[in-house]
């Protein structure tokens, strides 16, 4: 699917796209405003091409004069942006403008015509203008399957990192900026288990070493674990080891008696 229009902003005006499996290409055509996406501003202007990658969610702004920007929707594609820190990038296109606007108001026109084959021309030249934007951007396209091991990738790390913290579904899809459908997708699909049950599982694992290596009761150790209460603790526990907190405990003492 691909789809192009040409957006008005006046001052104070607000925008909020959250495209689901939809890359946005926003040229600036004329003002400047304020760009926000994942916790960050950056200030945009005439001739600025702005590229998000899918699932991310963003609010454009106008500045103290209006602004006018073309929108264009494009479907199973993003970019690799794995060199910054952010799912985003604005690409500076003055020194060719003149080739962004031409497939602008020509994507714009065929779509507004719909001509014979105008949907195989409204490709092609959203073709050719990906084709500007890596060259001149010196970036690439990002395949379906890396850009979400990229994504479920650091979704696991910071599990690793805080399974013990209050984190739920939408802590999750809100730290990536991915709808919270789509995260559970993906990273079921690279991993085979749900982030949720991910999560579960480290808190597991996590609770075994305090069984092992303290003599913490079992309910300042659900804490410590992350689980909310001593019962949920001890029913995920059974659920995933085939124990009780309290037989794995004691099975860990008597093979440290034995040795």
């Amino acid at each position: 699917m691909t789809a192009a229009e040409i957006v008005g902003l006046h001052q104070e005006q607000h925008r909020r796209e959250q495209p689901e499996g939809v890359l946005c290409l926003i040229y600036i055509v004329s003002g400047e405003g304020i760009l926000r996406a994942q916790q960050r501003e950056v200030v945009v202007q005439e001739d600025d091409l702005v590229i998000i990658n899918p699932d991310l969610g963003f609010e454009l702004r106008a500045g103290l004069q209006p602004m006018e920007y073309g929108l264009i929707r494009m479907e199973e594609a993003s970019f690799d942006f794995s060199h910054a820190e952010v799912d985003f990038a604005v690409l500076h296109c003055n020194e060719y403008r003149e080739q962004i606007r031409f497939y602008l108001r020509e994507l714009l026109h065929e779509q507004r015509e719909k001509l014979p084959c105008w949907e195989i021309a409204l490709e092609n030249l959203l073709s050719l203008m990906v084709i500007i934007t890596i060259r001149r951007g010196k970036i690439a396209l990002l395949s379906e399957t890396n850009r979400s091991g990229k994504e479920c990738s650091a979704v696991k790390r910071y599990i690793d990192a805080n399974f013990a913290e209050d984190i739920t579904l939408d802590v999750l899809a809100d730290r990536t900026g991915l709808n919270k459908y789509y995260l559970v997708h993906a990273f079921t699909k690279n991993y085979g288990i749900s982030p949720i049950n991910y999560l579960i599982r480290q808190r597991i694992i996590g609770s075994q070493q305090l069984l092992r290596e303290t003599d913490y009761n079992i309910a300042k150790i659900a804490q410590l674990s992350g689980f909310s209460s001593q019962s949920y603790f001890s029913q995920s526990f059974k659920r995933q080891t085939g124990k009780t907190p309290a037989q794995f405990r004691k099975e860990c003492q008597s093979k440290t008696g034995e040795l």
